[in-house]
């Protein structure tokens, strides 16, 4: 096996950094499934999720497509013990979280990418879209929006 270089090196360490920082953020999140509904784990159904956003993915249709293409590689990372969450757990887990406390989490999160980017006291460009048919008027819950930054340029985080 070939040694790694000085600049793996220094990646392998952000993206440990990055894990465990995420893992943090995430440890805020309480997870507001009934127990029955815990098939898949919160952790991998948000993870998921933000990074289909990121890769231009609006829906959870989508989503679910993203996640069966790159089972794989996510399953090297994520706990996945049935496979990839379907469309409808991400429109159940995303209409029952806390959205403060999710906000607080993708904010933190925004401004870990922003240092990275080497932007400190500036902006991310996000683009944000309101999910069709995912408002529940009965029970009062706001529609899914998912929102994605734009990168002009190098998106580079290492």
């Amino acid at each position: 096996m070939a040694r790694a270089s000085k600049a793996q090196n220094i990646e392998i360490k952000n993206e440990q950094a990055a894990l465990q920082l995420f893992e943090c953020m995430l440890a805020g999140l309480t997870d507001p499934r009934r127990p029955q509904g815990l098939r898949y784990p919160l952790r991998s159904v948000v993870v998921i999720a933000l990074m289909s956003m990121v890769c231009s993915c609006d829906n959870a249709e989508s989503m679910e497509l993203w996640g069966e293409l790159n089972e794989e590689w996510l399953g090297e990372i994520l706990e996945l013990p049935h496979g990839v969450p379907s469309q409808e757990v991400y429109l159940s887990v995303y209409a029952s979280l806390n959205l403060s406390a999710f906000s607080e989490v993708f904010r933190t999160w925004s401004a870990w990418v922003a240092l990275k980017l080497g932007k400190k006291n500036s902006h991310i460009a996000m683009d944000g879209k309101n999910s069709r048919r995912t408002k529940d008027v009965a029970n009062e819950i706001p529609a899914l929006h998912t929102v994605r930054p734009l990168c002009q340029g190098s998106c580079r985080l290492s």
